[in-house]
């Protein structure tokens, strides 16, 4: 049985990484875990992991907090243009190359307190945070233990890098003098694995998408609730999600008298610019924010639903190559909840929605209004609005799968 040591941060990297670890696990793996502290439910959800939890002089968390979702202060209440700046300013210098600069000491200090037990054959780290890649390259070439990097979101070249061009400056050098050591580089999606492997002059890189665990499928669908529900569960970034295009779909098709008893809930952080729309086309009663919930409610939440929302991504920053292949993490969380996918706007058709039959995506607001309809009529008429999905292609982006995928990438480095 080959040892995998993961380094990463668990409560950034779930879904993802506790997915693929319990699948690896099966395949034959004995996996490690290094990660920040996190809350002991975490770890019973890993029972067949050794997580070792790294404790670190993390007082910088609390001035990160602000301008993270659904953490801190500002949990139910959307932190003012002021702070977020001022934050951002204070991150540009003080945290490189992360907020979790402060635990590569102790973490490295613990990795290397298990080597004297415990023979590791490779090292699986991800990120965000970025600090696991430099611990891994650390350990990597102090040892030398084979080391995959996985970039769940890209490094320097980041789609919603914060940075001015003195931090990019500096990103750039330490990412190209961290990952070139690195035996192969996984990432999400296609074009970004096209691009590492140019960047690091035809190293290995290969695409792992996400995915969901099919251990946790809606597969006895729960009760839907009486009323017609549109639901959205998540952050929503301003400027490249764009909910207004739903809220004047609803707002119309009231007035038109077309429809009446719906519901739309958002939940996640709370935003006042989106209250604001919501004002604006006078539908407080009927589409609310909810704020934050946990992760057991939010699958709740979604499985109750007539529909799921899905807010493409709109921003004109990135390419249409990347965007045709571009997706969140959320649409597989939505799969798995096994109800109807309503994808809204953007140029590109949601690749994976689109192919797997398990939802409609409109671009327009004709199209979204004749979508929105015709599941009403649906439900009005007493009609069960059932999940169509091709089971055989969404299953392919189950964790299960894509941990085969890595096995065979990972046999293939140790040998």
């Amino acid at each position: 049985m080959p040892n995998l040591l993961i380094i990463t941060d668990i409560l950034q990297a779930t879904p993802r990484i506790p997915g693929l670890a319990k699948y690896l696990h099966r395949l034959g793996w004995k996996v490690f875990i290094i990660t920040p502290p996190l809350p002991c439910s975490k770890c019973k959800q890993l029972k067949d992991i050794k997580v070792i939890k790294v404790n670190y002089f993390n007082i910088i968390n609390w001035f990160k907090s602000p301008t993270d979702p659904g953490k801190g202060t500002f949990s139910h209440q959307e932190p003012s243009k002021f702070i977020l700046y001022g934050f951002k300013k204070l991150g540009e210098f003080y945290a490189y190359p992360d907020w979790q600069r402060f635990w590569k000491r102790p973490a490295i200090k613990v990795i290397e307190e298990l080597l004297l037990k415990e023979k590791i054959d490779l090292i699986y780290s991800s990120s965000s945070p970025v600090t696991s890649h430099t611990i891994a390259k650390y350990i990597s070439q102090k040892y030398p233990i084979p080391w995959v990097s996985e970039m769940r979101d890209l490094w320097s070249d980041n789609y919603r890098y914060l940075y001015g061009k003195i931090r990019r400056f500096f990103d750039k050098r330490l990412e190209h003098n961290t990952l070139k050591y690195s035996d192969a580089i996984i990432t999400v999606i296609e074009p970004w694995s096209d691009d590492l492997r140019n960047k690091y002059c035809n190293k290995e890189s290969y695409t792992i998408t996400n995915g969901f665990d099919p251990g946790k499928v809606n597969y006895k669908p729960d009760k839907l609730l009486n009323k017609f529900t549109i639901t959205y569960t998540g952050n929503i970034y301003k400027g490249n999600q764009e909910p207004s295009l739903l809220l004047r779909a609803i707002k119309e098709l009231l007035d038109d008298k077309f429809i009446s008893g719906i519901q739309v809930r958002f939940y996640g952080p709370y935003y006042n610019w989106l209250q604001d729309e919501i004002e604006k086309y006078n539908l407080q009663s009927i589409v609310k924010q909810y704020g934050p919930v946990t992760r057991k409610e939010s699958l709740k939440h979604q499985r109750e639903s007539h529909l799921l929302l899905l807010l493409q991504w709109e921003s004109k920053t990135i390419s249409h190559r990347i965007l045709k292949e571009f997706h969140f993490g959320k649409v597989f969380e939505y799969l798995a909840a096994r109800r109807p996918i309503l994808v809204t706007g953007g140029e590109v058709l949601h690749r994976i929605v689109h192919e797997s039959n398990s939802g409609v995506c409109c671009q327009d607001l004709p199209s979204l209004k004749k979508s929105i309809l015709k599941y009403y009529v649906l439900h009005e008429g007493n009609e069960t609005i059932k999940f169509k999905g091709d089971l055989q292609k969404i299953n392919k982006h189950s964790y299960q799968e894509l941990a085969k995928e890595l096995d065979k990438i990972f046999m293939g480095i140790i040998g």
